[in-house]
């Protein structure tokens, strides 16, 4: 019998939350108040990277959060560009992170898979 991977286990967590109306609303009055706040002011690009995976997050799509995809969709690029060359995602990505640790940031929390992957992941 396999375990199921953390990712499901997140996938699962968010999938939860997307069947409560109420509780999604409360992660969006959040996620809005963290971003219009102190932490996030100073990195406008940050705070639409934390949205954007939010946002798919809750519509269920998290097999199109790839870095070639958020790369595409959210900063323009085309589908062409080369993701070892340009690193937007992965910078914006660790920037995020590093912007939440002083907040402490729950429910919501971003980690990076290995395969270049963005999920949210909500806490439990």
């Amino acid at each position: 019998m396999q375990l199921p991977s953390t990712t499901d286990s997140r996938i699962a967590e968010f999938a939860r939350l997307i069947g409560n109306k109420g509780d999604v609303a409360s992660l969006q009055q959040h996620l809005k108040e963290v971003i219009e706040g102190d932490v996030f002011k100073g990195s406008h690009r940050s705070g639409q990277f934390l949205q954007y995976i939010i946002d798919q997050a809750i519509a269920g799509h998290f097999d199109s959060l790839k870095e070639r995809v958020i790369g595409m969709e959210l900063f323009g690029r085309s589908a062409s560009y080369d993701t070892g060359d340009d690193a937007i995602v992965r910078v914006t990505a660790s920037d995020v992170r590093k912007r939440r640790r002083p907040l402490n940031l729950n429910p919501v929390s971003i980690f990076n898979r290995p395969q270049a992957q963005h999920i949210a992941r909500v806490a439990g």
